[in-house]
């Protein structure tokens, strides 16, 4: 799985250098975004919408080119435990992760209300907002693989297999979408909100499947992923955390 998640990473570095060389050379083609149409005329954009849906739509199913971390929110990968996860506890820990996601949450869309005056003036436009969204498509991977300010200043979790958040990541990349109207930005985001509303009605349902405690899935023991080859999880050889 890391040398899956290391694949995605050249894959998502590919297409942020095309980004980049359309924004420094063919800056007309970005330009072009709030006219995209699905049905042509044909142009590089549609390039880039299709393989950035084929990079997200995976993500709405237990696929096996995705983390258990991702995964988890799936009953297939819930392997309860038979001690502990007293229901007080639970309680305890919903409250505690939603709380630091709504941190993270506030967070992030108040960082991109800044964005709302110079897109109203003119500063940025599709161009930038598509090269931001590029940026941040590589940051997740960049998250996962090798530092994530969100899991060490917010959530405080061991690794991203108990990530709160995890599934997070599309919408965090597609947010600048919002800033401008188009078959292009519309599909992409609603799409990455849909996966976000997903995750989230399945931690709200079955908030014991993402709870190590409670799933034995998500144990150092038992993890499969090792995606911390690089960036080492926290309490490594403890008990998991009761979080």
């Amino acid at each position: 799985m890391f040398r899956v998640y290391l694949l995605r990473l050249l894959f998502r570095l590919s297409l942020a250098g095309a980004v980049i060389y359309m924004y420094a050379a063919r800056r007309e083609i970005l330009a072009a975004a709030p006219g995209f149409s699905l049905g042509g005329p044909f142009t590089p954009l549609h390039i880039l919408w299709a393989l950035l849906m084929l990079d997200m739509l995976p993500h709405f199913f237990p696929t096996r080119r995705n983390s258990l971390a991702g995964k988890k929110q799936f009953s297939s990968y819930y392997k309860p435990l038979a001690a502990g996860a007293p229901p007080q506890k639970l309680t305890e820990y919903v409250k505690r992760v939603n709380k630091r996601a709504g941190m993270v949450m506030a967070v992030w869309l108040g960082c991109h209300a800044l964005l709302i005056p110079l897109c109203l003036k003119g500063v940025i436009g599709p161009p930038e907002l598509i090269a931001l969204s590029a940026a941040y498509s590589v940051a997740d991977l960049v998250c996962i693989l090798f530092f994530c300010p969100f899991q060490k200043w917010f959530m405080k979790c061991r690794c991203c297999i108990d990530c709160r958040i995890f599934e997070w990541g599309h919408f965090m990349m597609f947010t600048p979408m919002l800033f401008f109207k188009s078959v292009y930005s519309c599909s992409l985001f609603l799409c990455a909100f849909l996966l976000l509303l997903e995750w989230e009605i399945n931690f709200a349902r079955r908030p014991r499947q993402f709870w190590p405690t409670a799933n034995a899935a998500l144990n150092c023991v038992n993890c499969r992923d090792k995606l911390c080859r690089i960036k080492r999880p926290k309490a490594v050889g403890k008990k998991p955390e009761q979080e």
